[in-house]
Parts: structure tokens; C-alpha cells; sequence
């Protein structure tokens, strides 16, 4: 074999293996979200996992406001709100409860937010803090309860304060916006991102699709009646609407863009026979209605309307199906490199023998 030959071969062996490099690189990237998707799955069900032993421990302990050294020390009624927090007084005499005083100053949080007009609500991406020190209680993960969307086959762990950590992780409650433990006045606001694993598919969502809320106290069934989309800086579409029990979930719109928020309204659901929380009574007036929840749920005319906006449906799918196409036809050349330097080694050791 010439040298001209010999410097040919090497060339050719150097070019086939940046290509191969290159399309391992591309492989690896094209593939990359649905890895992140499924470790990110993972650590949910962790973190959901834990959070429902913790919570089935507590609620099992007779006297753990004593055993802890806790005492519930509850906030007076305010004659000006709907909002009545004596009645939590009475139930905990009956029943000891998980985290009494956390229940509590959740409940004088979601008060007095709702007096205060919501005065200090910022959009959701602004990466605020919360304003509660979970450590006191032992809860190091600000982890407060998971929602769980069936339309989307997702569930996520439910972080109290949208930090920038927090979003990276799972579902968030907005600060300045009520604690998951449903109520009169409240409106638990829920930010996520719009991506894998997160709100990335939101827009499947549909009117009368359910959204439940699991705390440490308790279930709380929600049920969508809105969907719009708003500009960042109109918090005021996102407050809480007087003598309403809502969960309304928050992202950013258009998919990949960060220029308005796609917002779903949700209703406590009335018609649920569920309850709110462990430290609930039954009405007499309706048994099926959870507690403090209003008589007449707010309807889809008397939610703001939003502004103009187009489905980012067709791009997640035309993403995803580009995405999809790329793995398999990088697979393949990958395969074929494979075969080829596999062939290619096998006959230069059968010339040399």
C-alpha cells in the first residue's frame, strides 16, 4: 500500500469519526428531554412518596400536638370576613390534628392576604420567596401537599413559594396567593413551568377536567371552569374572588416563549363527596359540600376574559414529532457507522493475517 493510500484511509477514518461523534452529540440532545422528563418523574414520585408517609404518620399520632410541644393558638373571627377560623378551634378539641399550628397560620395567612387586597402579588416568574419557615415543623423540602391532573397524567409535588429552586423542581404556590387548604376567599394560585414534566402540555386541559390538591390534612377535588390568557403583569386577574374556594394553575404562553401566562380557573367541586382536610366537620345543610366552601361557585361569564391568543398545540406536536423523527434517523446512521467500522476492522485483520 502506497503512502498516498495509506493518508487516504486516515483521513477517511478521522472524517467517519467526527461524523459519528457529531451524530452521538445530536443523538444525545434530541433524546436529552425525555431523559430529564423520566428522572425528573422519578424524583416526583420520590418526593410524593415521602411526603404521603410523612403525612400518613402524623395524622396517625393521637397526640401530636402534645407529643410535639405544640399548642393551636387560632386567630379570633373577624366580623368584617366570610372567613371563620373559631370553628378550627372546636375541631382540633375533638380531633388532634397533623401540624396543628401550621394549619392554623396557614389559615391566618389566607385571611389576612385576602384583607390586604393581595397588595404585594407579583407574576409568578418573578421568583419570590415564601413566607413560611417550614423548618420549625420539621418539613425541610417546602414540600406543602401534590397536585395530581388526570388529563395530563401528572402529578407533582406542591412547593409553597415560586424561588427560582422551587420551579426547577415541581408545582409552586404563588406568594400572596392562599395556602392549599381550600376555604371561603381563597384562591390558591399554582405556577409551573412550560416544559416536559411540568405544565408543558396545560392546553389538553379542559373545561369540567378535575385538579386535586392532597395536603397533610387531607383531599380537595377542584374542577376547571376557565381557561385564558393573560399579560405578566395582570396579577389582578389571578386574585382571590370574594366567597370563592378556587385553584387556579398559572404558566407561560406561548409554549418556549415567555410573553403571557395561560391561566385555568378551578372550582372546588361541590358535587364531590369528598372532604376538606382531616380536621373538617359535615354541614348540616349539605353533607356532600365540603365545608366552607361557597354556596354558589362562581360561573364561567362573571371570570375575566382574557386577551387574544393562538393554540401552541400544533408546535408541540410538530416539535415533538421533528424531535421523535431526529432520534430515529440519527439511531440509524449511528447503526450504520457502527457496521461500517465493525466491517471495516474485521477485513483490515483479515488482510493483515
Amino acid at each position: 500500500m502506497n503512502k498516498e493510500k495509506r493518508i487516504a484511509m486516515k483521513v477517511k477514518r478521522i472524517v467517519n469519526l467526527i461524523a459519528a461523534i457529531m451524530l452521538i452529540i445530536g443523538f444525545v440532545i434530541l433524546i436529552e428531554p425525555y431523559l430529564r422528563d423520566y428522572q425528573r418523574k422519578k424524583e416526583n414520585d420520590c418526593v410524593i412518596s415521602e411526603f404521603s408517609e410523612r403525612a400518613a404518620k402524623d395524622n396517625s399520632e393521637p397526640d401530636i400536638s402534645e407529643s410535639a410541644g405544640l399548642s393551636v393558638s387560632l386567630p379570633e373571627k373577624d366580623e368584617d370576613s366570610q372567613v371563620s377560623l373559631n370553628s378550627d378551634k372546636d375541631e382540633t378539641e375533638n380531633r388532634k390534628i397533623a401540624f396543628p399550628e401550621l394549619y392554623a397560620q396557614m389559615k391566618e395567612y389566607n385571611l389576612r392576604i385576602y384583607k390586604e387586597k393581595q397588595s404585594e402579588l407579583k407574576d409568578a416568574f418573578s421568583y419570590t420567596t415564601n413566607d413560611f419557615d417550614f423548618s420549625f415543623y420539621g418539613i425541610t423540602d417546602d414540600v406543602a401537599g401534590y397536585i395530581t391532573i388526570d388529563a395530563l397524567n401528572l402529578k407533582l409535588p406542591l412547593y409553597i413559594g415560586s424561588s427560582l429552586e422551587n420551579m426547577r423542581k415541581g408545582a409552586t404556590v404563588m406568594n400572596k396567593t392562599s395556602m392549599p387548604i381550600g376555604g371561603i376567599n381563597t384562591n390558591c394560585v399554582i405556577a409551573a413551568h412550560r416544559s416536559m414534566g411540568f405544565f408543558g402540555d396545560i392546553e389538553l386541559i379542559n373545561i369540567g377536567d378535575k385538579v386535586t390538591i392532597n395536603n397533610l390534612w387531607g383531599k380537595m377535588d377542584y374542577k376547571v371552569i376557565k381557561i385564558i390568557v393573560i399579560d405578566p403583569f395582570d396579577v389582578d386577574k389571578i386574585k382571590i374572588f370574594p366567597g370563592q374556594d378556587m385553584v387556579t394553575l398559572i404558566t407561560c404562553h406561548p409554549y418556549n416563549l415567555n410573553t403571557n401566562r395561560y391561566v385555568v380557573y378551578c372550582v372546588r367541586d361541590t358535587e364531590s363527596a369528598g372532604t376538606q382536610n382531616n380536621v373538617v366537620t359535615e354541614t348540616s345543610e349539605d353533607s356532600l359540600r365540603p365545608p366552607d366552601s361557597p354556596t354558589e361557585p362562581i360561573t364561567y361569564d362573571e371570570l375575566p376574559d382574557g386577551i387574544k391568543y393562538e393554540s401552541s398545540k400544533k408546535s408541540i406536536e410538530y416539535e415533538h414529532i421533528v424531535r421523535v423523527f431526529g432520534i430515529i434517523l440519527t439511531g440509524v446512521f449511528l447503526l450504520v457507522f457502527l457496521f461500517m467500522f465493525v466491517n471495516g476492522t474485521y477485513h483490515a485483520r483479515k488482510r493483515k493475517k
